[in-house]
């Protein structure tokens, strides 16, 4: 359906043809005529497009908008509406920009945006107190132009950014950073760093707590354990028998626990040493810890069969890995029901020296999986107990695993069983250039 203005623009059409028509009649010039009509009605066009162009240029104020009828008046009129839907949302977006900026400036961590080439976009205050980063001094430049840590250059330049890295402050020795780079948009990364030099200080103050108090009652611990076992029960009744057995056993597992929590500060509070580190035959050492599980294992008619590659090597530190690889044998031993078959395993694969422990036990559940290298955490609190567990074994494995560029991974279910797997990097693993199969690498204990 046609509108009023453009009714309006036909009849001016129709009126001009009118009048090049009558005086075409009357001169009869009808060239002349119909010429002179169609240059006056593209030269009112001409000047209506010249007044909505300078309306325009000058700001296109309703005010001063052209006077004009027809065609031209509705062009006005629907520019005006789109410049006012603009300018209303132009606002809008303005109004959240300015609230974006005052969020992210009254943020305690630093938020630095990066572009395609991790180059600085835009910063907030807190990255200048925490990261040096000034705004807008800064921008353009390359963040590892301003952030020279070798952990985060080699973080930024791998461009794996699932977990956060930990670096220090460049501002601060004394500021521990937790950075994460999340990517978003087309190209676009946004860079967060906290302060946690509060929850590091928390921490060695938990880990120095924990040590201190654990050498302190090591010795008092020994000190009972020693007249205990010098005690002779023959002279007293069988309940004050009973008691002393019940106060050794106790004494004993505390004995335990101490030992694997100073164990575990240790792991904790000494950085790892690269000079400490030597070529473990691991073939030999993982046979002598089965074969030292056996005694147990053998009251509990347990079978432990091996499968080891007696020429795969690793470096690490002989004392932290014998520490981990026995206590997944020891744990699959206490663990798992009488007269089941435990599996120990070294071998290559995918490049990659994999120690592993299969039991043929109840299995665990999987929502207990990621907790299970927690400190004290169990599964069955009864049945661990029962079998003179501290709870503490599986913290200590991951320690010594990851101290030596390891990884551990479980692998259960219930009714079938549990896999223990520790699994170091290619970089570790060399080959001993000798054969030591020999040495019971591969059989039944």
């Amino acid at each position: 359906m046609m509108s009023d203005a453009w009714r309006t623009e036909v009849w001016r059409l129709a009126g001009t043809l009118g009048a090049a028509l009558a005086t075409a009649l009357l001169t009869g010039q009808w060239s002349l005529a119909f010429l002179g009509a169609l240059i006056l009605y593209v030269a009112w066009h001409l000047r209506q497009m010249y007044l909505v162009e300078r309306w325009l240029v000058t700001g296109g104020s309703l005010k001063h908008a052209p006077d004009s009828s027809g065609i031209w008046d509705q062009i006005v009129h629907h520019i005006y509406r789109l410049q006012q839907h603009n300018r209303r949302r132009k606002k809008r977006l303005t109004n959240m920009l300015n609230r974006f900026h005052r969020s992210t400036e009254a943020m305690p961590d630093a938020a630095v945006v990066l572009g395609e080439q991790r180059e600085i976009e835009w910063s907030n205050r807190a990255a200048v107190t925490l990261l040096g980063i000034r705004n807008p001094q800064d921008h353009g430049q390359r963040i590892d132009n301003l952030l020279r840590d070798p952990a985060f250059h080699d973080y930024l330049t791998l461009g794996d950014f699932e977990e956060p890295i930990d670096i220090p402050s460049p501002i601060s020795d004394n500021i521990e950073l937790n950075i994460r780079i999340v990517a978003y948009g087309d190209g676009q990364y946004l860079l967060m760093a906290r302060d946690t030099s509060s929850l590091r200080r928390l921490e060695a103050v938990r880990r120095d707590f924990v040590a201190n108090v654990s050498h302190e009652l090591r010795t008092p611990l020994t000190v009972i354990t020693g007249y205990i076992e010098s005690f002779d029960g023959e002279q007293v009744s069988d309940y004050v028998r009973d008691g002393v057995a019940a106060i050794d056993r106790q004494t004993r597992r505390m004995l335990s626990i101490v030992q694997d929590l100073l164990t575990l500060s240790r792991l904790e509070m000494e950085p790892p040493d690269p000079a400490a580190a030597e070529l473990v035959p691991a073939a030999e050492l993982i046979a002598g810890l089965a074969r030292d599980a056996e005694g147990v294992a053998g009251e509990r008619g347990h079978r432990i069969l091996t499968d080891l590659d007696g020429d795969l090597g690793v470096r690490g530190v002989p004392g932290e890995l014998a520490s981990a690889f026995a206590n997944l044998i020891n744990n699959a031993v206490q663990h798992t029901p009488d007269g089941t078959m435990i599996t120990v395993e070294w071998k290559l694969e995918s490049g990659a020296a994999m120690f592993a422990v299969h039991d043929e036990g109840p299995g665990i559940d999987s929502r207990h999986l990621a907790r299970l290298a927690e400190r004290f955490y169990r599964v069955d609190t009864s049945r661990s107990r029962a079998r003179g567990g501290t709870g503490l074994g599986l913290s200590v494995v991951k320690h010594a695993v990851a101290r030596n560029g390891g990884e551990l991974d479980i692998q259960s279910a219930p009714g079938q069983g549990s896999t223990f797997r520790c699994v170091f990097p290619a970089e570790r693993v060399e080959r001993l250039g000798r054969d030591t199969r020999a040495l019971g690498g591969s059989g039944e204990s």
